[in-house]
């Protein structure tokens, strides 16, 4: 068989290998640490939340934002996950969906275990999202999962050391409680939920703004830089940041 028909013949079976995202629709990759809770004990983290761990977390994303591949413009971190947003008209790799996924995880794997010294291992699924208005649904409903994973960790965490109280002795006395009841446990050991740093309760952001600079030869020029949002606003306030910075970063702008 002519070598170029066996090849055509071949490429049948790589079922899947070009599915493509439409035109239109904006991408985000949500990137999951592969048995983050194993990898966290293993670490000797901090609990319920390490500030190192979070670490990492951002400057695998910052390694994504500013590779100069894929035209990311924002990025979410919260408990082990990283979600990023592409620009709409993005059209690295053809927008093959096997291409982005497989290139993603290598990427953000690798990056992580060279900062952590271990074998991370990032899988990688794409969101595909119709309007902005969908977006910014996304990112308020991962923000809303930090919050809720906040309260839960704090509320078991304090139990834990606190109580001396055993896991599964924990994680039944919280089955059945109610937000308030969680909040109760804190506030009766001293912790005030709203004092916990911003971005174990809302997660944190990493956005392009711009800056302006001189070039070798005195002329004025504008750069941008990837900056870490450590302070997230929430719930309408952080949906109206989000549409206000997107809108901004697809016309050209940044903050």
């Amino acid at each position: 068989m002519n070598p170029k028909e066996f090849e055509r013949e071949m490429r049948k079976f790589e079922h899947g290998s070009e599915d493509r995202v439409p035109p239109d629709t904006y991408i985000v990759a949500r990137l999951d640490i592969k048995s983050g809770h194993t990898l966290t004990a293993e670490l000797l983290c901090e609990k319920p939340f390490d500030h190192r761990f979070h670490d990492v977390l951002v400057a695998t994303a910052r390694q994504i934002m500013v590779s100069g591949e894929f035209r990311p413009s924002y990025a979410y971190m919260q408990s082990d996950e990283v979600s990023i947003l592409f620009h709409k008209d993005m059209d690295h790799y053809g927008r093959r969906v096997q291409k982005l996924v497989s290139l993603l995880a290598a990427k953000a794997s690798a990056n992580a275990s060279i900062l952590m010294e271990v074998p991370v291992q990032f899988d990688c699924r794409l969101v595909l999202l119709p309007t902005l208005d969908r977006v910014v649904d996304y990112f308020s409903w991962r923000q809303a999962d930090a919050s809720r994973n906040c309260l839960n960790s704090w509320a078991y965490w304090t139990l834990r050391k606190v109580h001396d109280m055993g896991g599964t002795k924990a994680t039944k006395q919280l089955l059945k409680a109610n937000r308030e009841h969680k909040h109760k446990i804190l506030f009766e050991n001293n912790i005030i939920y709203n004092s916990i740093p911003t971005w174990q309760r809302l997660g944190s952001g990493l956005l392009w703004k711009s800056e302006g600079s001189v070039d070798r030869k005195g002329d004025p020029v504008i750069r941008r830089k990837c900056v870490h949002e450590d302070k997230l606003v929430a719930r309408e306030a952080y949906r109206k940041f989000l549409m206000d910075y997107i809108v901004r970063y697809e016309d050209g702008c940044s903050l």
